[in-house]
């Protein structure tokens, strides 16, 4: 299935959302994991959610998040165990049998900060979980070993959800949480008011090999946590990647950190009015090459490899390209819609 036509199945299926659940304003996506896709409705209150998949025209909705407007959610994530389906082998032939598993468990967690938050830097953050296991809505608290600035994404990779932050004096890091041991692991880490909290790790980047770094112009690989930012100054991409750094026995597998690994420059006849800079955005990275990025250029869906230096426009004035982009894999056997345990607020699957 074409990338087209599976955008085209996604805006089908959040239509028949809006019929069938009755909704004023047709959800926006908010997160994806492999081929699901997490939306909500509507975007100011985030009431509703829905999980979907677009390639079986199937969904799940959700029970509604305890706390709503005036709080907002910073960043929504979605993260699920694997695997999706059970192999196993017919003892007369030999041949191998495939079964769904959808009694996998899935989380969904809603980091939250309040309006009427005193200071633009934050120690702490409300975070919301909404589990398979339980089909109820958890609270917790989240502490940062650093004061957090600004939240750009959720991506979810081994396990674990990483969310790319702003810190003081425009440093930027990655946060990683294990949403599927938050609510029971024990720390030593103290909310200010004497809870205890989970501390979230930190993995940071060397943001001083680049004059007027901002991390929101930066892109993640879900595939391999690389970021990768474009300086218009040079025309050229930055990229950082993730490392183990030897001899450290913090985690299981070493104290992670990012180590710039390259500059790439870009042909400049990709964007031949110098005025465009204004319009000049780079959006995603390829989920299966780390290498080709995606870009904005005027309007212009843009493809560009960072090794060959080869390019070429996609789509040209696109009318999505100020909307954020997401990654929706395509994997041999479609994921299943997720099971979730009754609840008091319903919920439920359905299908075309």
């Amino acid at each position: 299935m074409s990338p087209l036509s599976s955008s085209m199945r996604l805006t089908q299926l959040l239509k028949r959302l809006v019929s069938f659940h009755g909704l004023w304003i047709e959800p926006i996506v908010v997160a994806t994991y492999n081929d699901l896709v997490l939306c909500c409705s509507p975007h100011n209150n985030q009431s509703n959610y829905f999980i979907c998949n677009p390639y079986t025209m199937q969904w799940l909705a959700l029970p509604p998040p305890p706390t709503q407007f005036p709080v907002t959610a910073k960043v929504v994530g979605i993260i699920c165990d694997a695997p999706y389906y059970n192999y196993s082998n017919k003892e007369d032939d030999g041949k191998r049998i495939i079964q769904v598993n959808a009694d996998y468990k899935f989380k969904v967690v809603r980091l939250l900060r309040s309006y009427d938050h005193p200071t633009n830097f934050f120690l702490e953050m409300k975070v919301e979980i909404l589990s398979s296991e339980t089909g109820e809505w958890s609270e917790t608290v989240v502490s940062s070993p650093e004061s957090w600035y600004h939240i750009y994404s959720s991506i979810a990779h081994n396990g674990l959800l990483y969310h790319l932050c702003q810190l003081t004096h425009s440093r930027t890091c990655l946060a990683g949480l294990d949403p599927f041991m938050i609510m029971n692991t024990i720390t030593n880490s103290t909310t200010s008011n004497g809870l205890d909290c989970y501390k979230c790790c930190h993995v940071e980047m060397d943001t001083t090999v680049v004059d007027g770094f901002s991390g929101d112009q930066c892109v993640v690989s879900e595939r391999s946590l690389r970021i990768s930012y474009f300086d218009w100054d040079s025309f050229s991409v930055y990229v950082w990647d993730l490392k183990e750094e030897e001899g450290h026995a913090e985690m299981d597998v070493g104290k992670l950190c990012y180590k710039h690994t390259g500059v790439y420059s870009l042909d400049r006849d990709i964007a031949p009015d110098e005025s465009s800079v204004s319009v000049f955005e780079l959006i995603a990275i390829d989920p299966n090459n780390d290498d080709i990025l995606y870009l904005n250029i005027i309007g212009d869906l843009v493809m560009s490899n960072i090794q060959t230096r080869e390019w070429s426009v996609l789509v040209r004035e696109s009318q999505t390209i100020e909307s954020n982009f997401f990654q929706l894999e395509l994997p041999l056997w479609p994921t299943p819609i997720p099971k979730l345990r009754q609840h008091a607020n319903g919920g439920g699957t359905t299908s075309s």
